[in-house]
């Protein structure tokens, strides 16, 4: 586990608690609700009029998270066996425990003011690029008349020219 990763799960540790004591506060019975409930109505979302999705979720309503935005941070579903199957997999003994078997990993998530929808990002021309130049009317241009006598002059008058030099 990364050292940034660690502190994301530690920051998300300390917003739980304060979740949690946010909610015996106000006379919630805590065991009723699941940890992310609690973090939703009482640290991200206390008026209920903020909209949160995932970054799929918002790629699945034709919107994309901004460049540079801070995702909140909710605990995952939990995963089980993957320790003892990555463990037995390298040849390493695992304990089977119920409390060592189960990882709740980070999950991401943004709010609406984080997105922009495809109608308000301006096209942006590739790095690197000049932009390309409108197209403009072909007219017919008229050959220079040096360009008319060369193309007047047959094969043979060529030979010609040349072995007579």
């Amino acid at each position: 586990m990364t050292e940034k990763t660690k502190a994301n799960r530690e920051r998300l540790r300390q917003i739980t608690k304060e979740a949690e004591h946010l909610a015996k506060l106000a006379g919630w019975n805590i065991e009723d609700y699941t940890k992310n409930a609690l973090i939703m109505r009482f640290v991200y979302n206390p008026t209920g009029e903020r909209e949160f999705k995932s970054f799929a979720g918002w790629i699945a309503e034709n919107r994309s998270v901004k460049k540079g935005s801070k995702a909140f941070l909710l605990w995952s579903q939990p995963q089980s066996g993957l320790r003892r199957a990555s463990g037995e997999a390298q040849g390493v003994e695992v304990a089977t425990g119920p409390e060592e078997d189960t990882i709740f990993y980070l999950s991401f998530i943004f709010e609406k003011s984080q997105t922009s929808s495809a109608t308000e990002r301006p096209r942006r021309e590739p790095k690197g690029t000049a932009p390309r130049p409108e197209p403009q009317e072909v007219t017919q241009v008229e050959e220079p008349a040096h360009m008319r006598e060369a193309a007047s002059l047959t094969f043979a008058t060529l030979n010609e020219n040349v072995f007579n030099l």
